[in-house]
């Protein structure tokens, strides 16, 4: 059983999740080109940062929560009636304790506070609108013509893909195919974070301090982007690896409980 609005101004479908997808991944690239601000230098500067990412994404936020308001899709988007057995919250728990832990060991006089700040601000932001677009609009979406494996699927290869506009930005090619690769990874665990908890929003929270905390603990000459790429500097990664462990033991209890009858109900 899935979560359903009551007030739906447009039933759910592939058609308008893809639609959504597509269409925010071809504004955001065209902004890109605007702001002009080459993908390897958005984080040589504070100033960078404000003009390709605070600024750009949290008026893409802006608009995915208008465009989710106004489809009726609120509670789809945010909530899942039903969660996956109790015992796959270690999947968050791994990604949370190796985020504590990267912020713990991070170098933070290495940063200006106000590097920092803008940082944190635009990380939230990424956080926000990349699981509002993937894990909700576009989920919604694939659930109405979809298993919920193929749900799962797809929303996390469209989610690795996204990251390969990165090339198009001026990323290195290898650098980009192993980011599309371990968004993928990242994606299936903010998904089965959803399923586990019930809410979108420890995706949320788990995607922007997972990008923050990575950047910390690459240091100085780091980019933004290596939240979404492998970096076994940070000492993130072996939580990571943990989290999908547990995730390929969960699988068939992730996409079995979203259609069974003994489903844990998720917290009110």
């Amino acid at each position: 059983m899935r979560t359903t609005d009551t007030q739906q101004r447009v039933k759910p479908s592939l058609g308008v999740g893809l639609a959504i997808f597509f269409g925010y991944a071809a504004v955001f690239f065209a902004a890109a080109l605007v702001v002009g601000v080459d993908y390897d230098e958005i984080a040589d500067t504070t100033e960078n940062i404000i003009k390709a990412i605070v600024v750009p994404v949290w008026i893409g936020v802006a608009v995915l929560l208008a465009l989710t308001a106004y489809l009726g899709w609120w509670r789809s988007v945010f909530r899942d009636e039903h969660r996956s057995p109790r015992w796959t919250l270690l999947i968050p728990a791994f990604m949370a304790i190796g985020i504590v832990g990267g912020l713990v060991t991070a170098d933070w006089g290495d940063f200006e506070a106000s590097f920092l700040v803008w940082l944190l601000v635009g990380t939230i932001a990424v956080g926000i609108a990349e699981e509002v677009l993937t894990r909700g609009l576009l989920l919604v979406g694939l659930r109405s013509r979809v298993s919920e494996a193929g749900a799962w699927f797809w929303s996390s290869v469209l989610f690795g893909l996204w990251h390969g506009l990165n090339l198009l930005a001026g990323q290195a090619l290898g650098a980009t195919i192993r980011q599309v690769l371990f968004a993928f990874v990242f994606g299936s665990i903010l998904y089965a974070s959803r399923r586990a908890t019930g809410t979108l929003v420890v995706p949320i929270a788990l995607h922007a301090l997972w990008d923050f905390t990575t950047f910390l603990g690459s240091g100085s000459d780091a980019d933004v982007g290596a939240a979404t790429t492998a970096n076994p500097e940070t000492g993130l990664q072996s939580l990571a690896f943990l989290a999908v462990i547990v995730f390929l033991f969960a699988a068939r209890s992730l996409f079995r409980s979203a259609h069974s009858g003994t489903e844990t109900p998720a917290a009110t």
